[in-house]
């Protein structure tokens, strides 16, 4: 079965496409691919979080998820105060 491994940084996205045997599990996946080395703060297949035991299907993408920069709240409160300061 093929799967794709996609990992994202601020700088840029890179992918590998594995060929593995059937029934292997995500975490399996992970280490197999050059992202073995790659810290993350959870896995995602095609965006829906899963655990490292998830066994994995033909077409799966498993995502390489990091740890948040900034909160989401905070940096629409951030942008809107930009933008009201720039109106004045």
């Amino acid at each position: 079965m093929k799967v794709e491994v996609i990992c994202a940084t601020a700088e840029a996205v890179s992918a590998e496409i594995l060929d593995l045997p059937e029934g292997t599990p995500l975490g399996e996946a992970v280490r197999a691919s050059r992202f073995a080395s790659t810290p993350a703060a959870a896995y995602a297949v095609f965006g829906k979080v899963a655990n490292a035991d998830r066994v994995l299907e033909d077409g799966d993408r498993i995502e390489l998820l990091r740890e948040l920069v900034i909160d989401p709240k905070n940096a629409r409160r951030l942008r809107a105060d930009d933008a009201a300061s720039s109106r004045q």
